[in-house]
Order: C-alpha cells, then structure tokens, then sequence
C-alpha cells in the first residue's frame, strides 16, 4: 500500500487505519502533513513578490 505520509510515525499510523479500512484518519493526516509543508513554500513566494515589486519600483 503506497503512503504519501513524511515520518516514519506518520507513516506507520497511516498504514495501520488504511489495512484496517479506516482510511479517512489516514486521509487525514497526509492533508495536513502536506498543508504544513506548502506554509514554507507560500511564505518565500510572498517573500518573493514583495521583493520583486519593491525591486520593480526602483
């Protein structure tokens, strides 16, 4: 079964809800792992385009 969680304690709850047909917990914690790994992306886009416009301006 293919797990798309980041750590091996993620990994391996998320393993055990889905051989145990409870996929929505595991699901669950693979939507939130992956949303607090875009938080970092977002913050240098941002961080970019602000740096880009004030470049811009001068």
């Amino acid at each position: 079964m293919s797990v798309y969680a980041q750590c091996s304690v993620c990994r391996m709850g998320a393993e055990t809800n889905i051989d145990h047909k409870e996929n929505e917990r595991g699901k669950g914690l693979n939507t939130g792992i992956l949303y607090l790994m875009s938080v970092p992306y977002l913050m240098g886009g941002v961080a970019g385009i602000i740096w880009w416009r004030n470049k811009k301006k001068a």
